[in-house]
């Protein structure tokens, strides 16, 4: 749930942070569980500066997308010859 994770952007680290839950109902039994409640925290490290005023993230059937746009003043510019 989009509730469960934690986006953070600063510069050009992205920080990931969230737990996952699964709820099983009372009277079920197991053999045994492939998937457990766990916490997690990645850390990115990016190749340029976010601009952080155009990030958008939206969660969409369980998978989170991140556009992430980089800084105008860090992107390659073009330079004419005299």
């Amino acid at each position: 749930k989009k509730e469960d994770i934690t986006v953070e952007i600063k510069e050009n680290t992205l920080r990931l942070a969230g737990e996952r839950k699964v709820n099983y109902q009372e009277d079920v039994s197991f053999h045994r569980r492939e998937r457990e409640n766990f916490k997690f925290d990645r850390t990115l490290r990016l190749p340029f500066r976010v601009d952080d005023e155009k990030i958008k993230a939206e969660m969409n059937d369980g998978l989170l997308a991140i556009a992430i746009v980089q800084k105008a003043e860090d992107k390659p510019r073009k330079v004419t010859i005299e």
